[in-house]
This record gives C-alpha cells, structure tokens and sequence, in this order.
C-alpha cells in the first residue's frame, strides 16, 4: 500500500530502511516492498538498508547510509514511525527538502507522527483489529487446534505532509 502510493506519486527511487533482521514483522514489510517495486518493473537495487536499530538513531544512521548507497533517493519506506522520524531528521539536516526531495512513510501511527514537522504520513494498525486476531489465535490455541494462522491485519494508509 504505502510502496504502491509512493510509484504512483511518480516516485523513482524508493529506499527501505529496515528493522531488526530476525524480526517477522520486518521480513514482511521487506517482501511488500519488493512485491510492490517488482509489480511496478522498478529496481530495489541498493535500496535497501536492512538490520537496523529501530528506533530514531538507527533511522538516522539508515536514512544518510541509503544516501550514500542511493544518491538519486526520491522515497523512503521505513519499518516504524520512529525510523521515519530519525530518517527525516538526518535528511534535514543533509539540506533535503521533504517531500520536495525524498517522501517517507514510516508504519504504526505513533503520536509523534503528528508531531513532527512535517507531519509524518504513516500505515496505521487498526489495533483492535489485532486484538481481536490475538485473542481468538489465543483462543485456538487453549481449544487444542493445531492450525497455524498467518496474521494479516489490516493497514490504513494515513496520507500527512511527508508525502
């Protein structure tokens, strides 16, 4: 969803500065955004800068080594808000203009996303959607079913000034 805006903005160069690489969250996002880059024929070619920290210092530190990777960067996806925001911080300071030059969307919708100048555009988790998944997952689980369930909860795409 948030990839897909992106191209559809007319985004080029679209980076993915991810979380923790043995998190299944960040497997996900990862293979959303390369599903999305390929349905578009677009290159994820040093895209990507996976295994970080996330929290704003590792989108920091993410954000100006996609730079140097990726020099003609006009978009980032990153794993979580707080990603996002260090990313924006770090390509502030670098003399980016967003989104004139580089859009982020970061994921979770955390308060600060609004906070922030300019306000971060984000994927929101519904989660009382995920609570009611986990509690009937939870609730499989004492019945004794031995089905495995795939989570798939639904994402709102929050469109704000970062975009």
């Amino acid at each position: 969803t948030a990839v897909r805006y992106l191209i559809e903005q007319g985004r080029k160069q679209i980076g993915y500065i991810g979380g923790p690489a043995n998190s299944l969250s960040n497997h996900r996002r990862l293979q959303g955004y390369l599903h999305a880059l390929e349905a578009e024929n677009q290159s994820s070619e040093l895209g990507l800068v996976d295994d970080n920290v996330p929290n704003t210092e590792g989108g920091w530190l993410a954000a100006l080594t996609l730079l140097v990777k990726k020099p003609n960067l006009d978009a980032i996806f990153a794993f979580n808000d707080l990603m996002a925001v260090g990313a924006m911080q770090a390509l502030q300071e670098v003399g980016k203009q967003i989104p004139a030059d580089i859009a982020i969307i970061g994921v979770d919708d955390i308060p600060l996303a609004t906070m922030v100048r300019p306000q971060l555009s984000t994927l929101h988790v519904g989660l009382q959607n995920l609570g009611q998944i986990a509690m009937q997952s939870l609730l499989d689980l004492i019945s004794g079913s031995k089905e495995s369930t795939s989570l798939n909860v639904d994402l709102d795409l929050f469109l704000r000034d970062s975009t």
